[in-house]
C-alpha cells in the first residue's frame, strides 16, 4: 500500500487509539523533565511488560508489541518478540534506532476488509498502521535528534493467525518507545574526546541504556568520536583498545569504576595515558555512583595521574556591552568604561565579539557589525588607527563570534567567513548550505565546533536548522573546512540568535511551532529543547557557563536583563545598550 493510501485509510476510519499505561510501570503523557550534566542519581528505573494475550485482537497485538519494547534494554527484547512470528522475530532489528514518541500513537486496521466506521478483520492476514507523533530519532551509535514540532511517522504492521493467535510478521526495524519511558531508560552521556592542542575536552552526546550503563560508556569512548568529529579531535585511546571482557566495568561500594583494557594501552607512553585516564575520569563520573576510575590492563595497574584538560570552563570574563558609543564592562551590576578601546561615536554597531582571554591577544580583540553589512575590528587606544578596521564585508552579515585562536567568524548568505584580526579573509566549505541562508554563527569555547542557524531560501519556507558542525584546522590552527554533524533544536520552527552556554548547551532566541513570538530556549545537543520565562521582544543573546545570573538578553528597546538568582523570572541590567557579548 503506498503512502497517501495508507494516510488517507487511516483518516477514513475511527481509530483506535493505543493505551500504553496499563502494563507499563511509567506514564506516557505528562511533562518530561531533562536532566543535566553530569548526573548524580544513583536510581535506576526499569519498565516492566506482559507478553500478548490469548484472543488479542490485531491492534491489541500491536499495542502491546510497542509496549514491550520500552522493556526490551532490560530483557533484550525478549517480551517484544514473543508477538511476533519465528520469521518476524529473526528479521527484525531492534537496535537499529529509536523513535521517541510523544502522546498516544494511533492505530488503524488498513487492510483487508475495511467498512465504513467499522474495521473488520477476516482471513488469515491484517495490516495495521498509524500515524506516530515523533520527540526525537535515536540513531544505533546513541545520538538523538530532536523532531521537528508537528512531525510524525506513518508505521504500518502486517500481522498473520499463528497458531489461531494474531501475530506481527512485517514490521520495521527499530523501536519505539515514549519519551516518558525512553527518558528513565536511557541517560544522556557527552563522551570526552580531546581538542587537537589536547587543551579542552570536546563532547559527544549519546543516549545509553541505564542497565550496564558503565559498560556502555566505556565501550563508546573507546570506539571513538562520531564520523562527523574525527578530524576536529583526539583521543588517548591507542589504536586497538578494548576492554578485556566486553562491556564489563565493575562498580564498587565506593564509587569505583574498573576497567581493564587489553594490551595495546600498555604501548602508550606515560602523557598519553594520563591522557586516557582523564578521558575516563571525565565520561564515567557522569554516570550515577560512579566517583573516580581506575584503569588496568591485565594484571598491570594503569599508575598515572590524569592529565589537566579543561571542562565546560566559565570564559573568566565580565560581559561586555556597546552603549554611550564606548565598550564597556558590567562589573558587580555597574557600567565600567574599558578605556583600551577607541570610541565608538558615528559607528553604526549592531552586535560585538570579544576574544576569549586565551586568545592569542589574551582577550583584548574585539569587532563590532556595522549595520549588517561589515564586521571591524576595533582598535585599541595605544594603536594607531582611530576607527574600526574593516575585516569582512558582505551582504546580511550574521553576527560575528570570535574563537580561542582569534578568527573571526560570520556568515553571509550561504557563506561562512573567517579572518584574523589583520584582515585576511577566506570562506568555509559547507556545501549542505548551498539553498539556505545563515542567520546566526557561534564557534564553541574548545574551538572544535560551530553552531550555526540558517533557514531554507529557496523554498520561501522559514523553516530554521540549527547545525553542529566540526571545525577542521591545520597545525597552525587554521579553519581549513566544516564538516557537517548533528542537528539540535528541531522543535523550534525559527532560530534568530543563539549562544554557547556550556560545552553541549545553547541558548537560542527562536520560536516555535506553536507560537510566532520570539522566546528564550535552552536548547542542549542530544535534547529536547526547554522554553525559558517568557521576555518581550529578544534581540540578541550571550551567557557564560549556565542559565542562571549569566545568560544576558538584550530587547528591541536596548534594555538588557539578565536572569535572576531563582531562574524563574527576568531582572533588568543596563539601558541604552546597542549590543552585548561575553568573549566568543
Amino acid at each position: 500500500m503506498r503512502f497517501d493510501q495508507l494516510r488517507m485509510s487511516i483518516i477514513s476510519l475511527v481509530v483506535t487509539v493505543l493505551a500504553l499505561t496499563g502494563c507499563a510501570t511509567i506514564p506516557v503523557t505528562g511533562p518530561v523533565g531533562s536532566e543535566p550534566l553530569p548526573v548524580t542519581d544513583a536510581g535506576q528505573v526499569f519498565v516492566e511488560a506482559e507478553g500478548p494475550v490469548a484472543g488479542a485482537t490485531p491492534i491489541e497485538v500491536i499495542q502491546g508489541f510497542i509496549r514491550a519494547q520500552a522493556a526490551g534494554v532490560s530483557d533484550d527484547y525478549r517480551v517484544a518478540k514473543e508477538f511476533l512470528t519465528a520469521e518476524g522475530a529473526a528479521q527484525w532489528e531492534p537496535n537499529k534506532s529509536t523513535a521517541v514518541y510523544l502522546g498516544e500513537p494511533v492505530l488503524a486496521v488498513v487492510a483487508p476488509n475495511v467498512s465504513g466506521a467499522t474495521a473488520r478483520v477476516d482471513g488469515n492476514r491484517v495490516e495495521v498502521g498509524g500515524a506516530i507523533d515523533l520527540a526525537a530519532i535515536v540513531d544505533q551509535t546513541g545520538q538523538l535528534v530532536e523532531a521537528a514540532s508537528n512531525e510524525s511517522q506513518i508505521v504500518s504492521f502486517k500481522l498473520v493467525r499463528d497458531n489461531g493467535q494474531w501475530r506481527i510478521n512485517e514490521l520495521p526495524d527499530g523501536t519505539y518507545v515514549s519519551q516518558p519511558n525512553f527518558t528513565v531508560t536511557h541517560r544522556r552521556i557527552a563522551l570526552q574526546f580531546l581538542s587537537l592542542d589536547h587543551q579542552y575536552f570536546v563532547p559527544d552526546v549519546r543516549w545509553y541504556p541505564s542497565r550496564n550503563l558503565a559498560g556502555h560508556v566505556a565501550e563508546g569512548l573507546l570506539a571513538g568520536p562520531s564520523a562527523w568529529l574525527r578530524d576536529a579531535v583526539t583521543t588517548a585511546a591507542p589504536i586497538g583498545t578494548t576492554l578485556q571482557v566486553a562491556g564489563s566495568v565493575q562498580v564498587s561500594a565506593e564509587g569505583v569504576a574498573e576497567l581493564d583494557l587489553s594490551s595495546a594501552v600498555l604501548s602508550a607512553d606515560s602523557e598519553q595515558q594520563s591522557l586516557l585516564l582523564a578521558q575516563f575520569n571525565a565520561t564515567l563520573q557522569q554516570v550515577p555512583q560512579v566517583r573516580s576510575v581506575r584503569v588496568t590492563a591485565g594484571n598491570v595497574d594503569i599508575n598515572v595521574t590524569a592529565a589537566s584538560v579543561l571542562q565546560d570552563p566559565q570564559t573568566g570574563a565580565a560581559v561586555a556591552v556597546v552603549t554611550d558609543n564606548a565598550v564597556q564592562k558590567i562589573v558587580d551590576g555597574a557600567l565600567v568604561p574599558d578605556q583600551g578601546y577607541v570610541s565608538l561615536e558615528g559607528v553604526n554597531v549592531t552586535a560585538l565579539a570579544m576574544e576569549p582571554l586565551d586568545g592569542p591577544q589574551s582577550g583584548q580583540f574585539a569587532v563590532v557589525r556595522q549595520g549588517k553589512r561589515s564586521i571591524a575590528a576595533v582598535p585599541r587606544i595605544l594603536r594607531n588607527a582611530e576607527t574600526p578596521q574593516v575585516l569582512i564585508e558582505a551582504p546580511e552579515l550574521s553576527a560575528p563570534s570570535i574563537d580561542r585562536f582569534g578568527w573571526v567568524w560570520a556568515g553571509s548568505v550561504s557563506d561562512i567567513y573567517v579572518a584574523t584580526g589583520e584582515g585576511e579573509v577566506s570562506t568555509l566549505a559547507a556545501p549542505w548550505l548551498a539553498s539556505r541562508t545563515i542567520d546566526a554563527v557561534r564557534v564553541s569555547r574548545d574551538g572544535a565546533r560551530v553552531a550555526i542557524a540558517s533557514h531554507d531560501s529557496s523554498s520561501g519556507e522559514s523553516q530554521s536548522t540549527i547545525d553542529i558542525a566540526a571545525i577542521v584546522r591545520d597545525d597552525t590552527g587554521v579553519p581549513t573546512q566544516l564538516e557537517q554533524g548533528v542537528t539540535v533544536g528541531g522543535s523550534l520552527a525559527v532560530a534568530h540568535e543563539m549562544a554557547w552556554i556550556g560545552e553541549s548547551t545553547l541558548a537560542v532566541i527562536g520560536a516555535s511551532g506553536v507560537s510566532a513570538d520570539s522566546n528564550i530556549y535552552v536548547t542542549p545537543i542530544g535534547d529536547f529543547s526547554q522554553l525559558q520565562p517568557v521576555l518581550d521582544h529578544p534581540v540578541m543573546i550571550t551567557g557564560d557557563l549556565g542559565v542562571r545570573t549569566t545568560l544576558h538578553v538584550l530587547q528591541n528597546d536596548g534594555v538588557l536583563m539578565t536572569r535572576s538568582t531563582t531562574g524563574a523570572s527576568w531582572t533588568e541590567v543596563a539601558r541604552d545598550i546597542a549590543a552585548v557579548a561575553y568573549p566568543g
